[in-house]
């Protein structure tokens, strides 16, 4: 919520413009360590998170997105 929910919503839909929607497709192709370097890393308007949260807060996020579908 603190982190991810200002631009993806609380449901993952997008609440902030160019944010992708966490409920598509296209984010359910991607492997899980694709988008653990996404997390870690940042892309586009995303900061990263490297240092703010933890490998194993990581995952936890990602298994989270991955109910969203």
């Amino acid at each position: 919520m603190g982190h991810c929910a200002g631009c993806h919503g609380i449901n993952g839909v997008s609440v902030a413009q160019q944010t992708p929607k966490l409920t598509s497709f296209e984010l359910f192709s991607k492997t899980d360590e694709n988008l653990f370097e996404v997390v870690r890393s940042g892309r586009d308007k995303m900061p990263p998170y490297f240092g703010i949260l933890g490998d194993q807060d990581i995952h936890d996020v990602i298994d989270y997105v991955r109910t969203l579908h």
